[in-house]
């Protein structure tokens, strides 16, 4: 919509990302591969805004040609700069340029710059966008001898004060018709008109998006927060400031959204979101891979359970009000997505009793781990708890008793009396599983306080297993 009209090719996947950017004046970063034009988008917005911008080559300036040279006037406490060919006191805009390359004498006055708009305490009062560039991590080799580099990643602490992290298109994002234009009107060709449209488009949004940060919709912040919850639980790690910066960015997505021209051209609620949570999330900038299949599970449930007013859609949900049994069932409906189950099993893993997950994890790993149904993640954390319950390693306390009563410990002596009660004695399966799942247990300060219903309870998930074995047998045959 905009940004093409002002000579820039190739973002339009990420133009509402952008604008966003644009309306809440919080710092982006820009990863990309060397000639993407990473380090221009800035400089070709503000030709259109109407103002001034600089890039700045972090890897090759100085911290005096950034902030020009400090001087002290005679009877004056405060401190002035003469201004050098490559200092910032009066831009509009800045753009850091391989800031990963940043030497480290300089990185203290660039960040200070870009998360504060301010040099040594003196604020940069006509400083309004700040962006930073990277190149992509993935273009160093082990032993560093395709590129030689000061810094190959950036600080994890720097790179969450980013609001949005993105990454430039390559030759592969652009479409037919923007190759052809770029040909015919050169991809580094932007128009240096200013864009009134642009202007009142972002201008108009500002003061909206004050407003709306101090009462969010309630819906963009339960899928900020649910998220964060349903990511950290799969091994994704979002600290606190970034799930209140992920609600931020969302806020300025709706927003966008919301007023853009053309009801065809408006995204719907879930494309929004999730176009917000995966340009908000840092692991990209250390070229962490989070598999996309992940993130489109959490989403889709986030979506079921705050969007769709069919509750029973909501299948995480579902599954944990669900019976030990009836979560083995689900499991293994070959109707759902294979990272939902995970996600599943792993909120269950974290959220359930020790006895109830070890029932989960004692009788059905095998049969798990044989039809394939759980993720890596998922099936790493599954595996160890087996091991744990197969080969105990702990002490059941020992207790004293006075009076008449034995010494001993009397909850195992009651799981010892119900034990022998057991048909086929103590040379059966179900002897001998109960056996180690009571001893478990017990080295892990569980209280048995009925060994008849957890034993019985630790049977049926056997009996399903078993059912659930057959039935797969079966439907292979036929």
């Amino acid at each position: 919509m905009f940004l093409k009209n002002i000579g820039v090719l190739g973002f339009d996947p990420l133009e509402k990302v952008i604008l966003a950017a644009l309306v809440t004046e919080e710092p982006i970063l820009i990863i990309g591969r060397p000639g993407t034009d990473k380090a221009n988008l800035l400089v070709y917005i503000s030709q259109a805004l109407g103002l001034s911008c600089k890039k700045v080559n972090a890897a090759m300036t100085s911290k005096l040609e950034i902030t020009g040279m400090p001087v002290v006037k005679d009877n004056d406490d405060k401190i002035t700069f003469i201004s050098a060919p490559y200092s910032v006191w009066k831009k509009q805009a800045l753009v850091f340029d391989l800031l990963n390359e940043a030497k480290p004498i300089c990185m203290s006055v660039i960040s200070s710059i870009l998360f504060e708009k301010q040099i040594n305490g003196y604020p940069m009062e006509t400083l309004q966008y700040r962006w930073a560039t990277m190149e992509n991590t993935d273009l160093f080799n082990s032993d560093m001898t395709a590129f030689k580099r000061r810094n190959i990643y950036l600080e994890e602490e720097l790179v969450e004060n980013f609001a949005f992290i993105i990454e430039a298109p390559t030759w592969d994002h652009f479409s037919v018709e923007e190759k052809l234009e770029g040909f015919i009107s050169g991809f580094t060709h932007p128009v240096k008109e200013l864009n009134n449209e642009l202007i009142a488009f972002i201008s108009k949004l500002k003061p909206l998006y004050e407003e709306q940060l101090l009462f969010p919709k309630p819906k963009l912040a339960a899928y900020a927060c649910l998220v964060t919850s349903l990511l950290n639980e799969g091994g994704v790690y979002v600290s606190v400031q970034r799930s209140l910066q992920l609600l931020r960015n969302l806020v300025a997505l709706d927003l966008v959204n919301e007023h853009w021209n053309g009801e065809e051209n408006k995204d719907k609620m879930g494309d929004t979101l999730l176009l917000g949570l995966t340009n908000t999330l840092t692991q990209k900038a250390f070229h962490e891979n989070i598999p996309d299949r992940l993130i489109q599970a959490i989403h889709r449930n986030m979506m079921q359970q705050l969007f769709n007013e069919k509750q029973e859609n909501d299948w995480i949900g579902i599954f944990m009000k669900a019976g030990l049994t009836e979560k083995m069932d689900m499991l293994f409906d070959n109707t759902v997505d294979k990272d939902l189950k995970s996600l599943a099993f792993i909120h269950f893993f974290n959220h359930s009793t020790i006895t109830e997950r070890a029932m989960l994890v004692f009788s059905a790993q095998p049969i798990l781990h044989r039809f394939d149904i759980l993720n890596e993640e998922a099936f790493n954390m599954l595996t160890k708890c087996f091991k744990e319950i197969l080969h105990v390693d702990g002490e059941i306390k020992w207790l004293e008793y006075t009076g008449n009563m034995e010494k001993g410990n009397l909850v195992w002596s009651n799981c010892q009396v119900y034990l022998l009660t057991l048909p086929g004695g103590q040379t059966s399966k179900r002897y001998k599983r109960a056996y180690q799942f009571f001893i478990y247990l017990m080295t892990h300060d569980k209280l048995i306080i009925d060994p008849r219903y957890v034993e019985e309870a630790l049977n049926d998930c056997f009996e399903k297993c078993q059912m659930i074995l057959k039935f797969r047998k079966q439907e292979k045959l036929s």
